[in-house]
């Protein structure tokens, strides 16, 4: 579906999604379209945690790789 970009559009789009604003909405490419969901936040902390602990102990992952 085809939709013009003006206010309109977002209320229906947050309205469609279940959103509210300052929700946060995760983007897919997907057969040549784009795939707009409601971004689930425990998973997007888990990744951000995970992505540190990586980072912190990025030396001691190295070693164990060898």
């Amino acid at each position: 579906m085809a939709l013009p970009l003006d206010g309109a559009t977002e209320e229906y789009l947050l309205d469609r999604l279940g959103l509210k604003a300052g929700d946060s909405l995760e983007l897919e490419m997907q057969n040549g379209g784009i795939d707009l969901r409601p971004a689930d936040e425990d998973l997007s902390r888990q990744l951000e945690t995970a992505r540190y602990f990586m980072d912190k102990y990025k030396v001691a992952f190295k070693k164990l790789a060898e």
